[in-house]
Protein backbone atom coordinates (compact mmCIF):
# COMPACT_ATOMS: atom_id res chain seq x y z
CA UNK A 1 0.00 0.00 0.00
CA UNK A 2 1.50 3.57 -0.58
CA UNK A 3 -0.15 6.97 -0.30
CA UNK A 4 -1.44 7.11 -3.68
CA UNK A 5 -3.44 4.15 -3.33
CA UNK A 6 -7.12 5.03 -4.47
CA UNK A 7 -8.65 2.27 -2.78
CA UNK A 8 -7.10 1.17 0.44
CA UNK A 9 -6.92 -2.81 0.31
CA UNK A 10 -8.38 -3.26 3.58
CA UNK A 11 -11.19 -0.91 2.74
CA UNK A 12 -13.30 -3.72 0.84
CA UNK A 13 -13.75 -5.90 4.44
CA UNK A 14 -16.73 -8.62 3.85
CA UNK A 15 -18.13 -9.40 0.33
CA UNK A 16 -21.53 -6.79 1.45
CA UNK A 17 -19.38 -4.13 3.55
CA UNK A 18 -20.54 -0.96 2.15
CA UNK A 19 -17.80 0.96 0.34
CA UNK A 20 -16.08 3.51 2.50
CA UNK A 21 -17.13 6.98 2.02
CA UNK A 22 -15.05 9.93 1.11
CA UNK A 23 -14.03 11.42 4.50
CA UNK A 24 -15.49 14.88 2.98
CA UNK A 25 -18.84 13.20 3.22
CA UNK A 26 -18.25 13.27 7.10
CA UNK A 27 -20.68 15.85 8.88
CA UNK A 28 -18.89 18.97 10.92
CA UNK A 29 -17.28 22.39 10.16
CA UNK A 30 -15.65 22.63 6.96
CA UNK A 31 -15.70 26.17 6.24
CA UNK A 32 -13.05 28.92 7.69
CA UNK A 33 -15.90 30.41 9.56
CA UNK A 34 -17.19 26.95 11.01
CA UNK A 35 -13.91 25.66 11.75
CA UNK A 36 -13.01 28.89 13.28
CA UNK A 37 -15.98 29.01 16.00
CA UNK A 38 -15.57 25.47 16.66
CA UNK A 39 -11.86 26.23 17.42
CA UNK A 40 -12.96 29.01 19.55
CA UNK A 41 -15.33 26.58 21.50
CA UNK A 42 -12.57 24.05 22.33
CA UNK A 43 -9.67 26.65 22.97
CA UNK A 44 -12.30 27.62 25.76
CA UNK A 45 -13.21 24.29 27.12
CA UNK A 46 -12.00 21.35 25.23
CA UNK A 47 -13.48 18.28 27.23
CA UNK A 48 -17.11 19.98 27.30
CA UNK A 49 -16.68 21.42 23.74
CA UNK A 50 -15.99 17.69 21.85
CA UNK A 51 -18.26 15.69 23.98
CA UNK A 52 -21.42 18.23 23.00
CA UNK A 53 -20.03 17.82 19.50
CA UNK A 54 -20.06 14.25 19.85
CA UNK A 55 -23.64 14.27 21.13
CA UNK A 56 -24.87 16.38 18.58
CA UNK A 57 -23.73 14.30 15.82
CA UNK A 58 -25.04 10.88 17.74
CA UNK A 59 -21.67 9.62 18.34
CA UNK A 60 -20.96 9.19 14.79
CA UNK A 61 -17.29 10.50 13.24
CA UNK A 62 -17.57 14.44 12.61
CA UNK A 63 -14.91 16.58 11.08
CA UNK A 64 -13.46 19.87 11.78
CA UNK A 65 -11.34 20.51 8.72
CA UNK A 66 -10.39 23.99 7.51
CA UNK A 67 -9.96 24.91 3.77
CA UNK A 68 -7.05 23.74 2.01
CA UNK A 69 -5.65 21.68 5.13
CA UNK A 70 -5.63 18.12 5.77
CA UNK A 71 -8.81 16.73 6.71
CA UNK A 72 -9.49 16.35 10.94
CA UNK A 73 -11.89 13.40 11.72
CA UNK A 74 -12.96 13.00 15.00
CA UNK A 75 -13.44 9.21 16.24
CA UNK A 76 -14.77 8.23 19.27
CA UNK A 77 -16.47 5.21 19.35
CA UNK A 78 -15.11 1.36 20.82
CA UNK A 79 -14.82 0.51 17.79
CA UNK A 80 -13.46 3.21 15.19
CA UNK A 81 -10.72 3.60 18.12
CA UNK A 82 -9.86 -0.03 18.09
CA UNK A 83 -9.51 0.65 14.08
CA UNK A 84 -7.20 3.13 14.21
CA UNK A 85 -4.91 1.89 17.50
CA UNK A 86 -4.88 -1.60 16.71
CA UNK A 87 -6.56 -3.02 13.81
CA UNK A 88 -4.76 -0.45 11.00
CA UNK A 89 -2.55 0.81 13.84
CA UNK A 90 0.52 0.34 11.26
CA UNK A 91 -1.00 2.97 8.50
CA UNK A 92 -0.68 6.05 11.69
CA UNK A 93 1.40 7.94 12.75
CA UNK A 94 1.65 10.25 15.84
CA UNK A 95 0.28 13.60 14.90
CA UNK A 96 0.96 17.29 14.92
CA UNK A 97 -0.03 17.27 18.64
CA UNK A 98 2.71 15.76 19.55
CA UNK A 99 5.02 18.09 18.17
CA UNK A 100 4.99 20.89 20.71
CA UNK A 101 6.04 17.93 23.38
CA UNK A 102 9.26 17.43 21.32
CA UNK A 103 10.21 20.67 22.27
CA UNK A 104 9.41 19.63 25.91
CA UNK A 105 10.10 16.29 25.91
CA UNK A 106 13.07 15.65 22.79
CA UNK A 107 12.22 12.61 20.97
CA UNK A 108 11.74 10.19 23.37
CA UNK A 109 9.42 7.11 23.90
CA UNK A 110 6.45 9.58 23.37
CA UNK A 111 7.23 11.62 20.93
CA UNK A 112 9.88 8.99 18.47
CA UNK A 113 8.76 7.09 15.54
CA UNK A 114 9.77 4.19 13.55
CA UNK A 115 13.10 3.13 13.94
CA UNK A 116 14.13 4.84 16.66
CA UNK A 117 11.02 4.54 18.95
CA UNK A 118 11.34 0.56 18.16
CA UNK A 119 14.93 0.82 19.56
CA UNK A 120 14.47 2.93 22.78
CA UNK A 121 10.99 1.03 23.24
CA UNK A 122 12.98 -2.28 23.22
CA UNK A 123 15.49 -1.12 25.91
CA UNK A 124 13.77 -0.20 28.47
CA UNK A 125 10.60 -2.94 27.96
CA UNK A 126 12.47 -5.21 30.11
CA UNK A 127 11.93 -2.09 33.34
CA UNK A 128 7.98 -2.31 33.06
CA UNK A 129 7.26 -6.01 32.20
CA UNK A 130 5.74 -8.33 33.66
CA UNK A 131 6.37 -9.11 37.63
CA UNK A 132 10.14 -7.35 37.19
CA UNK A 133 7.60 -4.09 38.15
CA UNK A 134 7.41 -5.84 41.43
CA UNK A 135 10.41 -4.67 42.37
CA UNK A 136 9.49 -1.10 42.72
CA UNK A 137 7.07 -2.02 45.20
CA UNK A 138 9.58 -1.15 47.27
CA UNK A 139 10.35 2.11 46.93
CA UNK A 140 6.68 3.23 46.04
CA UNK A 141 5.94 2.05 49.79
CA UNK A 142 9.02 3.91 51.08
CA UNK A 143 7.70 7.32 49.27
CA UNK A 144 4.24 7.08 50.96
CA UNK A 145 5.45 6.62 54.40
CA UNK A 146 7.89 9.46 54.59
CA UNK A 147 5.33 11.89 52.95
CA UNK A 148 3.09 9.85 55.74
CA UNK A 149 5.55 10.66 58.56
CA UNK A 150 5.84 14.75 57.00
CA UNK A 151 1.93 14.70 57.39
CA UNK A 152 1.94 14.00 60.71
CA UNK A 153 4.45 15.84 61.99
CA UNK A 154 3.29 19.25 60.38
CA UNK A 155 -0.53 19.46 59.55
CA UNK A 156 -3.24 19.05 62.80
CA UNK A 157 -6.21 17.23 62.14
CA UNK A 158 -8.59 19.41 60.34
CA UNK A 159 -6.24 21.28 58.13
CA UNK A 160 -6.78 22.62 54.70
CA UNK A 161 -4.21 21.41 52.23
CA UNK A 162 -4.38 21.50 48.22
CA UNK A 163 -3.79 17.36 48.19
CA UNK A 164 -2.89 17.71 44.28
CA UNK A 165 0.53 19.44 45.55
CA UNK A 166 0.96 16.68 47.87
CA UNK A 167 -0.18 14.18 44.97
CA UNK A 168 2.35 15.89 42.74
CA UNK A 169 5.23 15.81 44.98
CA UNK A 170 4.91 12.33 46.00
CA UNK A 171 4.28 10.77 42.69
CA UNK A 172 7.69 12.75 41.81
CA UNK A 173 9.69 11.38 44.47
CA UNK A 174 8.48 7.22 43.85
CA UNK A 175 9.81 7.92 40.17
CA UNK A 176 12.91 9.21 41.17
CA UNK A 177 13.67 6.80 44.00
CA UNK A 178 12.20 3.62 41.91
CA UNK A 179 13.42 4.89 38.74
CA UNK A 180 16.50 6.81 38.79
CA UNK A 181 18.09 6.35 42.05
CA UNK A 182 17.51 9.70 42.78
CA UNK A 183 16.02 11.73 46.13
CA UNK A 184 13.94 14.96 44.51
CA UNK A 185 12.40 16.32 47.25
CA UNK A 186 14.96 19.58 48.14
CA UNK A 187 14.15 19.89 44.41
CA UNK A 188 9.91 19.08 44.34
CA UNK A 189 8.34 22.12 44.68
CA UNK A 190 10.65 23.98 42.16
CA UNK A 191 10.31 21.03 39.46
CA UNK A 192 6.35 20.68 40.15
CA UNK A 193 5.92 24.42 39.33
CA UNK A 194 8.48 24.60 36.35
CA UNK A 195 6.31 21.30 35.02
CA UNK A 196 2.84 23.40 35.63
CA UNK A 197 4.22 26.05 34.11
CA UNK A 198 5.50 24.07 30.99
CA UNK A 199 2.22 22.10 30.06
CA UNK A 200 -0.23 24.92 30.84
CA UNK A 201 1.56 26.96 27.92
CA UNK A 202 2.44 24.04 25.62
CA UNK A 203 -1.33 23.39 26.19
CA UNK A 204 -2.48 26.82 25.26
CA UNK A 205 -0.17 26.61 22.29
CA UNK A 206 -1.22 23.10 21.20
CA UNK A 207 -4.97 24.34 21.44
CA UNK A 208 -4.33 27.82 19.44
CA UNK A 209 -6.51 28.47 16.73
CA UNK A 210 -3.29 29.43 14.53
CA UNK A 211 -1.88 26.25 15.18
CA UNK A 212 -5.02 23.89 13.71
CA UNK A 213 -4.90 25.31 10.79
CA UNK A 214 -1.62 25.62 9.96
CA UNK A 215 -1.68 22.18 10.35
CA UNK A 216 0.73 21.66 13.24
CA UNK A 217 3.71 23.46 15.55
CA UNK A 218 6.51 22.59 13.07
CA UNK A 219 5.05 24.46 10.27
CA UNK A 220 4.50 27.18 12.64
CA UNK A 221 8.34 27.05 13.69
CA UNK A 222 7.93 26.81 17.33
CA UNK A 223 11.53 27.65 18.71
CA UNK A 224 13.85 29.53 20.85
CA UNK A 225 13.57 32.61 18.24
CA UNK A 226 9.58 31.97 17.38
CA UNK A 227 7.42 35.33 18.18
CA UNK A 228 3.77 33.76 18.03
CA UNK A 229 2.47 33.89 21.42
CA UNK A 230 5.60 35.17 22.98
CA UNK A 231 4.65 35.18 26.63
CA UNK A 232 3.13 31.82 26.90
CA UNK A 233 6.76 30.81 24.96
CA UNK A 234 8.86 32.27 27.51
CA UNK A 235 7.08 30.95 30.51
CA UNK A 236 7.69 27.74 28.83
CA UNK A 237 11.18 27.88 28.11
CA UNK A 238 11.90 28.93 31.22
CA UNK A 239 10.32 26.13 32.59
CA UNK A 240 11.80 23.43 30.27
CA UNK A 241 15.57 25.25 31.59
CA UNK A 242 14.41 24.48 35.14
CA UNK A 243 13.63 20.96 34.02
CA UNK A 244 16.66 20.22 31.99
CA UNK A 245 19.13 21.55 34.98
CA UNK A 246 17.15 19.18 37.36
CA UNK A 247 17.43 15.95 34.53
CA UNK A 248 21.33 17.06 33.85
CA UNK A 249 22.36 16.88 37.29
CA UNK A 250 20.65 13.70 38.15
CA UNK A 251 23.07 12.23 35.24
CA UNK A 252 26.00 13.51 36.18
CA UNK A 253 25.46 12.42 39.44
CA UNK A 254 24.99 8.81 38.15
CA UNK A 255 28.15 9.27 36.49
CA UNK A 256 30.59 10.09 39.33
CA UNK A 257 28.65 7.36 41.43
CA UNK A 258 30.73 4.23 42.07
CA UNK A 259 27.41 2.29 43.33
CA UNK A 260 25.77 -0.43 41.44
CA UNK A 261 22.50 0.26 40.62
CA UNK A 262 19.37 -1.78 38.85
CA UNK A 263 16.94 1.11 37.59
CA UNK A 264 15.98 2.44 34.43
CA UNK A 265 18.77 4.97 34.14
CA UNK A 266 21.07 2.08 34.59
CA UNK A 267 20.06 0.39 32.01
CA UNK A 268 19.69 3.51 29.32
CA UNK A 269 23.18 4.52 30.71
CA UNK A 270 24.48 0.73 30.28
CA UNK A 271 23.32 0.57 26.72
CA UNK A 272 25.29 -0.67 23.63
CA UNK A 273 23.70 -0.92 20.28
CA UNK A 274 24.32 -4.58 19.07
CA UNK A 275 26.04 -3.65 15.91
CA UNK A 276 28.43 -0.77 16.41
CA UNK A 277 28.80 -0.68 20.51
CA UNK A 278 28.18 2.76 20.72
CA UNK A 279 26.14 4.04 23.95
CA UNK A 280 22.81 6.69 23.98
CA UNK A 281 23.98 9.84 22.98
CA UNK A 282 23.92 12.54 25.66
CA UNK A 283 20.60 14.10 23.79
CA UNK A 284 18.44 10.49 23.78
CA UNK A 285 19.78 9.83 26.91
CA UNK A 286 18.29 13.15 28.75
CA UNK A 287 14.87 13.15 26.21
CA UNK A 288 14.15 9.39 27.52
CA UNK A 289 14.86 11.00 31.28
CA UNK A 290 12.74 13.41 30.72
CA UNK A 291 10.21 11.36 28.81
CA UNK A 292 9.93 9.20 32.35
CA UNK A 293 10.41 11.94 34.79
CA UNK A 294 7.57 14.16 33.61
CA UNK A 295 4.99 11.88 32.10
CA UNK A 296 5.66 9.10 34.82
CA UNK A 297 4.58 10.97 37.79
CA UNK A 298 2.16 13.54 36.23
CA UNK A 299 -0.34 11.37 34.71
CA UNK A 300 -0.59 9.35 38.11
CA UNK A 301 -0.72 12.43 40.45
CA UNK A 302 -3.92 13.57 37.88
CA UNK A 303 -5.65 10.36 38.47
CA UNK A 304 -4.61 10.14 42.42
CA UNK A 305 -5.83 13.84 42.86
CA UNK A 306 -9.48 13.20 40.94
CA UNK A 307 -9.28 9.96 42.81
CA UNK A 308 -9.47 11.84 46.16
CA UNK A 309 -12.18 14.71 45.27
CA UNK A 310 -14.73 11.73 43.86
CA UNK A 311 -14.22 10.05 46.98
CA UNK A 312 -15.04 12.61 49.09
CA UNK A 313 -18.33 13.23 47.29
CA UNK A 314 -19.41 9.99 47.28
CA UNK A 315 -19.08 8.33 50.85
CA UNK A 316 -20.16 4.54 50.31
CA UNK A 317 -17.77 4.31 48.04
CA UNK A 318 -14.91 5.40 50.08
CA UNK A 319 -16.11 3.86 53.11
CA UNK A 320 -15.90 0.51 51.02
CA UNK A 321 -12.17 1.30 50.49
CA UNK A 322 -11.54 2.13 54.19
CA UNK A 323 -13.21 -1.19 54.88
CA UNK A 324 -10.99 -3.13 52.49
CA UNK A 325 -7.83 -1.69 53.11
CA UNK A 326 -8.51 -2.23 57.22
CA UNK A 327 -9.21 -5.82 56.20
CA UNK A 328 -6.10 -6.85 54.03
CA UNK A 329 -3.65 -4.61 55.71
CA UNK A 330 -5.02 -4.05 59.38
CA UNK A 331 -4.42 -1.27 60.92
CA UNK A 332 -0.39 -0.38 59.66
CA UNK A 333 1.11 -3.14 58.01
CA UNK A 334 2.41 -1.41 54.71
CA UNK A 335 1.08 -3.30 51.46
CA UNK A 336 3.01 -5.80 49.14
CA UNK A 337 3.01 -6.90 45.28
CA UNK A 338 1.46 -9.45 46.39
CA UNK A 339 -1.31 -7.86 48.85
CA UNK A 340 -2.36 -5.86 45.07
CA UNK A 341 -4.73 -8.85 43.54
CA UNK A 342 -7.03 -8.44 46.95
CA UNK A 343 -7.24 -4.51 47.36
CA UNK A 344 -9.60 -4.96 44.03
CA UNK A 345 -11.87 -2.23 45.43
CA UNK A 346 -9.22 0.19 46.19
CA UNK A 347 -7.54 -0.60 42.40
CA UNK A 348 -10.96 0.06 41.01
CA UNK A 349 -11.47 3.42 42.81
CA UNK A 350 -8.30 4.87 40.62
CA UNK A 351 -9.37 3.31 37.32
CA UNK A 352 -12.96 4.83 37.96
CA UNK A 353 -11.20 8.24 38.68
CA UNK A 354 -9.45 7.71 35.10
CA UNK A 355 -12.78 7.03 33.42
CA UNK A 356 -14.58 10.48 34.33
CA UNK A 357 -10.78 12.17 34.41
CA UNK A 358 -8.72 10.51 32.01
CA UNK A 359 -5.40 12.24 32.43
CA UNK A 360 -4.52 11.87 28.77
CA UNK A 361 -7.99 12.62 26.99
CA UNK A 362 -6.97 13.25 23.75
CA UNK A 363 -5.38 10.65 21.35
CA UNK A 364 -4.46 11.90 17.73
CA UNK A 365 -2.76 10.15 15.04
CA UNK A 366 -2.38 11.50 11.31
CA UNK A 367 -2.42 8.73 8.45
CA UNK A 368 0.92 7.66 6.89
CA UNK A 369 -0.74 5.80 3.66
CA UNK A 370 -4.54 5.82 2.45
CA UNK A 371 -6.64 3.97 5.04
CA UNK A 372 -10.10 2.98 6.17
CA UNK A 373 -11.69 4.12 9.74
CA UNK A 374 -15.13 4.03 11.22
CA UNK A 375 -16.95 3.94 7.22
CA UNK A 376 -14.56 6.56 6.02
CA UNK A 377 -11.91 6.86 3.24
CA UNK A 378 -9.19 8.35 4.60
CA UNK A 379 -6.44 9.81 2.63
CA UNK A 380 -3.13 10.09 3.84
CA UNK A 381 -2.26 13.21 5.83
CA UNK A 382 -5.80 13.15 7.77
CA UNK A 383 -5.30 13.27 11.12
CA UNK A 384 -7.51 11.66 13.38
CA UNK A 385 -8.65 12.40 16.98
CA UNK A 386 -9.95 10.12 19.47
CA UNK A 387 -10.99 11.26 22.73
CA UNK A 388 -11.34 9.15 26.17
CA UNK A 389 -13.09 11.47 27.76
CA UNK A 390 -16.06 11.59 24.89
CA UNK A 391 -15.68 7.59 24.86
CA UNK A 392 -15.51 7.20 28.57
CA UNK A 393 -18.72 9.58 28.78
CA UNK A 394 -20.83 7.36 26.30
CA UNK A 395 -24.12 6.17 28.02
CA UNK A 396 -23.96 3.78 25.02
CA UNK A 397 -21.13 1.82 27.03
CA UNK A 398 -21.29 3.15 30.30
CA UNK A 399 -24.83 3.03 32.41
CA UNK A 400 -24.92 7.01 33.91
CA UNK A 401 -21.71 7.93 32.42
CA UNK A 402 -21.73 10.81 34.98
CA UNK A 403 -21.69 8.56 37.99
CA UNK A 404 -18.78 7.61 40.42
CA UNK A 405 -18.96 4.08 40.42
CA UNK A 406 -16.23 1.40 41.12
CA UNK A 407 -18.11 -1.82 40.99
CA UNK A 408 -17.66 -1.24 36.92
CA UNK A 409 -14.25 -2.55 37.52
CA UNK A 410 -15.01 -5.72 39.60
CA UNK A 411 -14.86 -8.91 38.84
CA UNK A 412 -16.10 -9.82 35.13
CA UNK A 413 -17.74 -6.11 34.67
CA UNK A 414 -15.25 -5.35 32.01
CA UNK A 415 -15.67 -7.76 30.15
CA UNK A 416 -19.47 -6.65 29.44
CA UNK A 417 -18.15 -3.49 27.72
CA UNK A 418 -15.89 -3.12 23.60
CA UNK A 419 -12.45 -3.56 24.63
CA UNK A 420 -12.01 0.08 24.08
CA UNK A 421 -14.71 1.46 25.80
CA UNK A 422 -11.53 2.23 28.12
CA UNK A 423 -8.54 3.79 27.22
CA UNK A 424 -6.81 6.04 29.79
CA UNK A 425 -3.29 4.38 28.53
CA UNK A 426 -4.64 4.50 25.08
CA UNK A 427 -4.25 1.15 23.07
CA UNK A 428 -1.78 -0.59 20.61
CA UNK A 429 1.85 -0.72 20.65
CA UNK A 430 1.82 2.91 21.36
CA UNK A 431 0.39 2.39 24.54
CA UNK A 432 1.50 3.87 27.62
CA UNK A 433 4.57 1.53 28.44
CA UNK A 434 4.18 2.76 32.14
CA UNK A 435 0.71 1.31 32.92
CA UNK A 436 1.51 -1.39 35.01
CA UNK A 437 3.41 0.89 36.83
CA UNK A 438 1.46 3.44 37.60
CA UNK A 439 -1.34 1.20 38.58
CA UNK A 440 0.61 -0.46 40.98
CA UNK A 441 1.92 2.83 42.00
CA UNK A 442 -1.76 4.17 42.53
CA UNK A 443 -3.20 1.01 44.40
CA UNK A 444 0.04 1.22 46.93
CA UNK A 445 -0.56 4.90 47.36
CA UNK A 446 -4.30 4.81 47.98
CA UNK A 447 -4.26 1.90 50.36
CA UNK A 448 -1.48 3.75 52.18
CA UNK A 449 -2.87 6.95 52.81
CA UNK A 450 -6.37 5.34 53.39
CA UNK A 451 -4.88 3.74 56.34
CA UNK A 452 -4.04 6.99 57.96
CA UNK A 453 -6.15 9.90 56.39
CA UNK A 454 -9.80 10.70 55.19
CA UNK A 455 -9.97 13.64 53.00
CA UNK A 456 -13.10 15.83 52.32
CA UNK A 457 -13.41 18.84 50.04
CA UNK A 458 -13.81 22.11 50.94
CA UNK A 459 -17.27 23.31 51.03
CA UNK A 460 -15.95 25.94 48.32
CA UNK A 461 -14.22 23.57 45.88
CA UNK A 462 -14.90 23.52 42.50
CA UNK A 463 -13.82 20.64 40.40
CA UNK A 464 -12.55 21.99 37.32
CA UNK A 465 -11.00 20.54 34.65
CA UNK A 466 -7.71 22.26 32.96
CA UNK A 467 -6.75 20.80 29.76
CA UNK A 468 -3.53 21.39 28.75
CA UNK A 469 -1.39 18.21 27.86
CA UNK A 470 -2.81 16.23 30.55
CA UNK A 471 -6.01 16.64 32.52
CA UNK A 472 -5.35 18.80 35.65
CA UNK A 473 -7.87 20.02 38.00
CA UNK A 474 -8.01 23.67 37.06
CA UNK A 475 -8.02 25.22 41.07
CA UNK A 476 -6.33 21.93 42.59
CA UNK A 477 -7.74 19.77 45.19
CA UNK A 478 -8.40 21.59 48.22
CA UNK A 479 -9.17 19.21 50.90
CA UNK A 480 -9.45 18.97 54.76
CA UNK A 481 -7.66 16.29 56.28
CA UNK A 482 -8.64 14.05 58.96
CA UNK A 483 -6.32 11.48 60.68
CA UNK A 484 -7.86 7.97 61.05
Amino acid sequence: MTATTATPSHAAGSPTAPAPRPVSEAPGATTLLAVGRELAAIRKDPVRSLELSSARHGGRPFQLSAPGAHASLFINDPEGAKEVLLTHQDDYEKSSQYEILQRVLGLGLVTSEGELWREHRSIVQPVFAGRAIGAFAQYMVAAASDALDRWDATWTDGQEIDLSVEMSMLTLDIVGRALVGTDFSARSTEFGAALGDMLEAAGAIGRSPVTHISGGIKRMGVGRGMNLQPRRLQRMNAAIDVLDDVILELIERRRRSTDEHDDLLAVLMGYRHPETGEPLSATALRDELMTFVTAGHETTANGLSWMWGLLSQHPSARAQLLTEVDEVLGGDRTPDYDDLRRLEWTTACFQESMRLFPPVWIVQRRAKVDTVAAGYAIPAGTVISISPWVIHRDARNWPNPAGYDPSRFIGDAPKDRPRLAYLPFAAGRRMCIGQGFAMMEATIVTAMLSQRYTFDLVPTARLETDPSITLRPRHGMPVIAHRR
